[in-house]
């Protein structure tokens, strides 16, 4: 699944030219849910640069789920960290929901498990902002 990204290098600090320097540089992804009917975690794939770790992030909810028994979701990184990013995130009220930052992401995916299979009117996307350097 191909995603929008916005990509912002941080400067060189006057370092331009020089080798085995490292810059940092933030990069930020909207990532579009897709509402399945399953309970089980899903995975968006993407490629995160070398040493990222995650900012800032957030879950925007343009449509908030009515029908599903349970209207949370946790955000995670992988199978064994499927909360990892966030635990328990609502989803039932139009909006924007705060992700906790600090995690250094080394999958290179986002995972998402919808609080239960019976959901219908969601529609949303999650939003993280990573900071990363790269040797120059």
């Amino acid at each position: 699944m191909a995603s929008p990204s916005r990509f912002t290098k941080l400067g060189t600090s006057g370092r331009s030219g020089a080798t085995g320097k490292s810059d940092a540089f933030q990069k930020t992804y909207e990532l579009r849910v897709p509402v399945v009917a399953s309970g089980a975690e899903q995975t968006i794939d993407i490629t995160f640069p070398n040493r990222a770790v995650l900012d800032i992030g957030m879950l925007n909810v343009f449509v908030a789920e009515v029908t599903g028994t349970t209207k949370t979701m946790n955000i995670g990184t992988d199978a064994t960290n499927a909360s990892s990013i966030e635990s328990a995130i609502s989803t039932a009220t139009v909006g924007t929901q705060h992700i906790t930052g600090g995690l250094v992401l080394s999958n290179d995916k986002i995972t998402y498990t919808l609080g239960s299979a019976d959901w219908v009117e969601f529609e949303g996307e999650i939003v993280i902002r990573v900071l990363a350097s790269d040797t120059v």
